[in-house]
This record gives structure tokens, sequence and C-alpha cells, in this order.
């Protein structure tokens, strides 16, 4: 790309930003717009347009897919957990390419040594953390109420079969589990922020 065409693509990007916020003050109320899918999601936060919307447009994640549901403060805490040492996390194949507030992704963090691998289900977190004894296994358990249900499964089989270095994160399964009356694990003070996972314990 030479310097006239990145000439034209900033000033086709002031006029389309000066369009919206033209049609914004017409329409004169909050218009809400719905990232339907993942490739949504991770394209509008890589090149940022959150930052030039007017206040009266608002974009909301999901239904399409569990990377829709799944706040850019989940994704800033996973890739914070992700970079820690002697941590394996685990995570579905399309969160490794959404991006968090700071530019950075899980596929980033990859290419600087982080061990992150992908999970198609607990299932296989629970197996990275069953071989794993000696390592801090981080299941990222996104998505929908399945997803909670999964997490929270997950938890009383790692109780049940005494593996004690795996925690779930975000918080969803650890609510839907206090919800059932299911005391499946304690808070990890270890390699995971106790105010945003769950940790296994016998």
């Amino acid at each position: 790309m030479n310097s006239m065409d990145d000439l034209d693509d900033n000033t086709q990007t002031l006029r389309l930003k000066d369009e919206i916020h033209r049609q914004a003050r017409r329409i004169g109320r909050t218009v809400a717009l719905l990232e339907a899918w993942g490739g949504h999601t991770s394209t509008i936060g890589r090149s940022g347009i959150r930052g030039i919307l007017p206040g009266g447009v608002r974009l909301v994640s999901g239904p399409g897919c569990p990377v829709c549901v799944t706040s850019g403060r989940d994704v800033d805490t996973a890739l914070l957990l992700a970079s820690r040492k002697n941590v394996i996390f685990t995570a579905c194949g399309d969160m490794l390419s959404v991006p968090g507030s700071g530019g950075g992704s899980l596929q980033r963090l990859v290419k600087q040594g982080a061990d992150v691998r992908v999970a198609s289900s607990a299932l296989d977190a629970f197996e990275t953390a069953r071989d794993n004894p000696r390592r801090e296994v981080i299941y990222m358990g996104i998505g929908f109420e399945d997803a909670s249900a999964a997490g929270a499964s997950l938890l009383k089989s790692c109780r049940e079969r005494q593996i004690r270095n795996l925690s779930v994160f975000p918080l969803s399964a650890l609510r839907a589990m206090r919800r059932s009356g299911e005391r499946a694990g304690r808070r990890s003070s270890r390699a995971t922020d106790p105010r945003t996972s769950w940790k296994a314990s016998p």
C-alpha cells in the first residue's frame, strides 16, 4: 500500500465517521447494533470501530456464537491469566484470535511462548489437567447456559477424581454451580485471579 492509498483510506474513514455521527444526531435516540457472530466482534475490536462511535450508538454482542457473548473484560482477563508462568490456558479455537482492549490476543501470546491450547470441550481441559499435574490448567468456559453447566460438571468431575490443578474461568460456571447448591470447589489464589475464576478442590 502506498502513501496515496493510505490517504484515500484515511479520507474515506473520516467521511464514514462523520456520516455515522450525523445519522446518530438525526435519529436522536440510542441505537443498538448487534454483533451477530465472532467475526464481527473480532473485526470491530481489531479495527478500533468502538472508539469512533458516538455515544448514541451501542454495540451488543451475540447471540451468534459463544465468542460474541464474551465481554471485553473477560478477554482482557484471559490474556492476563494465559501469560502467567506454569499455566496451560485452554479455550475454544475461535477465542484465540479475539483481540483484547490493548490489541493483544491469545494467538499472539502463543508466539511469545505462552502455553495456550485449543479445547473443543470441557473434557479436553479435564484431560489436560489430568496429564499435567504439575501445571496449573485454566479452562475458559465461554458460551450460553450449556457452557455454565459444562463448567460446573467439569469442576465436580475434578473433585471426584482428586484433580486439584484446574480452574474454570469466567464466573458463569460458578454462578450456575451456586444456584444448584453444588459445592465443588474453592477460590484459587495461585495461578488465577480469585475474583474471576473457580478452582476444583477435593
